[in-house]
């Protein structure tokens, strides 16, 4: 990897940590605008089936060598960790999802996700993000991060500090990997 682009990810773990801490401390802020069709369908791009569509294409395209890049492997591995990460910090934490919150029909026929820290939409779009630094997709990423994040809080799916902690999960966890990754390729 250039050393711009580490920098950059290096960086970005470093706000990943930030957004972590503030998402912890900041007092439950609520920004609920009702159900609308068109910020579910942005939020659905970063639900756990499309996430878990995302994960399988990419790891066949690993495994079975059409696509042996050292990005797509780790991209798999920290898509896969933090979702770990998210859903285990969920169950710990315990915070219920914001007052008014009902979700969809499909979401409550098919989601055992009740609580609400940290947004796993925005740990899977933080570990995206992460992997577009330095490449032509980033412009993308950054928007499709925004709009995902700004969904959760206007569904009010979630309080402001579950998103800005999903979004540092996603970015410290994809540094990890990839830290851990290089060293292992270098030792």
């Amino acid at each position: 990897m250039k050393a711009p682009v580490e920098r950059a990810r290096a960086a970005a773990a470093g706000l990943g940590v930030a957004l972590i801490v503030v998402g912890v401390v900041l007092p439950p802020i609520h920004v609920n605008r009702g159900y609308s069709t068109l910020w579910a369908i942005i939020s659905s791009t970063a639900s756990l089936p499309a996430v878990a569509i995302y994960t399988a294409i990419m790891a066949v395209l690993y495994v079975t060598g059409r696509c042996r890049s050292e990005t797509l492997r780790n991209l798999t591995v920290s898509i896969v960790l933090a979702g770990l990460v998210g859903g285990i910090l969920k169950g710990l934490v315990g915070r219920e999802r914001p007052p008014g919150y009902s979700g969809n029909v499909v979401a409550k026929l098919v989601t055992i996700d009740v609580f609400s820290f940290p947004s796993g939409h925005a740990i899977a779009v933080g570990v995206f993000l992460y992997y577009s630094i330095g490449g032509s997709l980033f412009p993308l990423a950054l928007v499709w991060s925004a709009l995902v994040s700004l969904s959760r809080l206007l569904l009010g799916a979630h309080y402001v500090g579950d998103v800005l902690a999903g979004l540092g999960i996603g970015l410290v966890t994809s540094y990890l990997v990839e830290v851990f990754f290089g060293r292992w390729r270098h030792s």
